[in-house]
């Protein structure tokens, strides 16, 4: 009977030790999901904010083709504090990219790691957040001036009729 209980002690820590390195690369699989899926949202929004920025320097340069209005000179007002926005925007996702690289997945595979990674989750909804509203001003700036850009150039077809 004691070879019986010395062997089932035996069987039990075996399962007990395959069980304990299948969570840690179960474990390990998910931290390198998440580091991967984290590094793609954050590019993401980095190519976003960098179109959104570009568009914003072009469209301060056509501001000033428009015709006189009230609305051309706020919008040539806002347009600087907007490009500023969106460069802070860019510099913090740079800098949530470096503290997601100084992360070793290979070597961490703690709980400590996903705790972590939910601190950067919330980061990335925050920098998320900022980008959209950025995003929805842009378009508005973008359909007035499109709009003016047409209006003016029919005015000028007309006059030249």
């Amino acid at each position: 009977m004691d070879w019986i209980s010395i062997a089932a002690l035996i069987i039990s820590l075996g399962v007990l030790i395959v069980m304990y390195r299948n969570q840690l690369e179960r474990r390990h699989g998910e931290i390198a999901k998440l580091h991967s899926d984290f590094m793609q949202k954050f590019s993401a929004t980095d190519y976003r904010m960098r179109s959104i920025q570009m568009h914003l320097e072009t469209a301060r340069l056509e501001f000033r083709r428009l015709p006189e209005d009230e609305y051309k000179y706020f919008l040539i007002e806002i347009i600087p504090e907007t490009i500023k926005e969106v460069k802070e925007i860019i510099q913090k996702i740079e800098q949530h990219k470096i503290d997601l690289e100084k992360i070793n997945t290979k070597e961490s595979n703690r709980a400590d790691v996903l705790m972590l990674f939910q601190s950067v989750e919330h980061n990335i909804t925050s920098v998320n957040d900022q980008a959209l509203r950025l995003e929805k001003k842009t378009l508005e700036m973008m359909d007035y001036l499109h709009k003016a850009l047409e209006k003016n150039d029919e005015q000028s077809e007309n006059k030249s009729d």
